[in-house]
């Protein structure tokens, strides 16, 4: 038996589709808005329903109440909170103000150590250029800084420094700012000679103690537990040493040229003997490190330079103050048949240039012969 195909469905469909189209516009309107109508009323039950479970808004006149306890411990939480902010905004006010004391009092201590006539003036790095970045800085004080005009501060050749340590020497200066050549500058030779003992141990610690201090500061620690006191039982086997041998004099420089951004800490060194008597020992052999004494050997053999000596200006170019840090011999070269003088490589004992911020300008040595 087969079964009869149902078109009344399609004919309906059509139907309607035809009673639509023929249909004016007006009576179109009429019917669309009828049929809203309805619709929004037969919805309106609905609606009710999804009210009743939606979650009921804030009405503060059935929120639960607060006890006094709980306000009074909400206000003492806002309280120290603002309390936290103000503390750490003191403790990093304190530590750059303790850096800075520590700064002055370094420069307070070498200042006692160098000659009566010398003054000395705090100024801020202000401005480097990257094609002499390893060559020259600016810095904020000028010609208008001196009080005196007769014993200016702020001149040519004036030496300037980071506490104990060198970092370069005055080009020229003009009313608010003066050029600085560095240390790291190729054609900047102060004289220096080695200063082994206290100086030395002294100025080891003084890394030592920085280093401490970074990872103490630092979120991340830098050091392991073991490292830090492996560096501490160093500070102990130091200790405090009061005697310092001077031995072999020669010039420092920079090794490279002032490329655009180039930084190098690595000095080399010419010319390091000891052939002369002066005020702070006795002529040595070149080789042996023995004391001369009208040409007789005779005396403790020593070397005259080796890796970790310390070295410091000697004040014989008449330009730097004797006493002032300037590196840490990294490498001697063997001395070859027929020479009569050491050349070496050194690391700026000023660290990293880069970090430069706060240095203190010296009075001129010629100035201060001259008066």
């Amino acid at each position: 038996m087969t079964k009869r195909n149902n078109y009344k469905p399609f004919l309906v469909v059509t139907f309607v589709l035809l009673f639509l189209f023929l249909t004016p516009s007006s009576k179109v309107s009429q019917l669309r808005s009828t049929v809203f109508t309805y619709s929004a009323f037969l919805c309106k039950p609905f609606s009710k329903i999804r009210n009743y479970f939606k979650e009921p808004t804030t009405d503060s006149s059935k929120a639960p109440s607060i006890s006094p306890e709980l306000q009074a411990l909400q206000i003492e939480n806002e309280q120290l909170k603002e309390s936290l902010v103000f503390l750490q905004k003191w403790c990093i006010h304190m530590q750059s103000e303790n850096e800075e004391a520590k700064k002055n009092l370094e420069m307070n201590t070498f200042r006692d150590r160098l000659q009566p006539n010398t003054q000395a003036l705090p100024a801020r790095v202000i401005l480097r250029e990257n094609r002499s970045w390893s060559s020259f800085i600016w810095i904020d004080t000028g010609s208008e800084n001196n009080t005196d005009p007769l014993h200016p501060v702020i001149a040519k050749d004036s030496p300037v420094v980071v506490g104990n340590t060198l970092v370069g020497i005055v080009e020229s200066v003009e009313k608010q700012k003066s050029k600085v050549r560095l240390l790291t500058d190729n054609r900047l030779k102060p004289s220096v000679r080695v200063a082994r003992g206290s100086l030395q141990k002294q100025e080891i610690q003084n890394h030592i103690q920085a280093l401490l201090q970074s990872n103490k500061e630092s979120k991340v620690p830098l050091l392991t537990i073991e490292a830090r006191e492996e560096l501490k039982e160093l500070q102990r086997e130091l200790g405090e040493e009061t005697h310092t041998v001077f031995l072999a004099k020669g010039e420092i420089h920079g090794s490279k040229e002032g490329l655009y951004r180039s930084v190098s800490n690595i000095l080399k060194g010419t010319g390091f003997n000891y052939e002369y008597n002066d005020s702070l020992g006795l002529a040595r052999d070149l080789r042996s490190g023995i004391p001369k004494n009208e040409n007789l050997f005779s005396g403790k053999a020593v070397d005259l330079i080796r890796e970790g000596d310390l070295l410091v200006t000697s004040g014989l170019d008449g330009f730097f103050p004797p006493g002032i840090h300037v590196g840490i011999v990294t490498y001697v070269d063997k001395l070859q048949e027929g020479q009569a003088t050491y050349a070496i490589e050194a690391r700026a004992a000023v660290g990293n240039i880069n970090d430069l911020h706060t240095v203190f300008v010296l009075s001129p040595l010629t100035t201060n012969i001259l008066n």
